[in-house]
């Protein structure tokens, strides 16, 4: 008989929402405020048909996304609201066409 491990299953850290000070509130929609972890930005260029484009990072460099490989977290988690100039938070991953955007979210 094969050893057991045990794993530690944690919550995604990636992220964080915000305690409600009134216990009565736990039943509405959380509030994730612009202050969360993720690194910000700013949607360069975005075409929608193609469902493609660039953002921007506090640093200045420039990521490709694509809107069928993102995924988006948040209250606006939907491509309608991503668009040029549109303030986002991101996390990048690594493709074999170099850094991309892995997961993004509109502000």
């Amino acid at each position: 008989m094969a050893d057991r491990i045990k794993v530690e299953v944690r919550a995604p850290h990636w992220l964080p929402l915000p305690i409600p000070e009134d216990p009565s509130a736990v039943d509405s929609e959380p509030v994730v405020e612009a202050n969360d972890l993720f690194a910000k930005g700013r949607v360069v260029l975005f075409y929608e048909r193609q469902g493609v484009g660039v953002m921007k990072g506090a640093r200045g460099e420039r990521l490709p996304f694509s809107v069928s490989e993102v995924e988006l977290v948040g209250p606006k988690n939907h491509a309608r609201f991503i668009s040029e100039g549109a303030p986002v938070g991101y996390d990048v991953g690594w493709s074999s066409h170099g850094m991309r955007v892995s997961r993004m979210k509109v502000y």
